[in-house]
């Protein structure tokens, strides 16, 4: 039998992926994305699916998600033989310009809510009977 290394996510790796679902990410999605900013490497779909105990549909998901984010990218894996072709995500961006993309992101959140919360502040003021309530 084949021995093999099984990766498992540091404390620090899962808060990062707490604060990506803060930020609405999918699981799938933010355990992918810090495997991949770990790993700094390709990675085929099994690789993402068994360092970060996810199936495969949802690394499917998160993959899928970070591609139209522009973040990875996906090419066919060289195959021996016959059978479905294999995949290999790579990031698109560096780990800087990861980080600086999602500080945007969050930005971009914080400003949303507090445009809502002033919405808010005004839909509730309003005037009924000549008094606020």
């Amino acid at each position: 039998m084949k021995k093999q290394e099984i990766e498992v996510m540091s404390e620090k790796e899962e808060r990062l992926v707490d604060v990506l679902q803060r930020l609405e990410f999918g699981r799938g999605t933010a355990k992918t994305l810090v495997y991949m900013l770990v790993r700094k490497t390709a990675a085929r779909s099994k690789d993402i699916e068994r360092a970060v105990d996810l199936g495969q549909p949802e690394v499917s998901v998160g993959t899928m998600e970070l591609r139209n984010l522009g973040i990875l990218s996906k090419r066919d894996a060289p195959k021996k033989g016959k059978g479905r072709p294999k995949h290999l995500y790579i990031l698109n961006k560096s780990v800087p310009e990861v980080r600086d993309f999602l500080i945007k992101r969050a930005q971009e959140k914080i400003e949303e809510n507090e445009r809502d919360l002033e919405l808010l502040k005004t839909l509730i003021g309003e005037k009924r009977n000549g008094t606020t309530k």
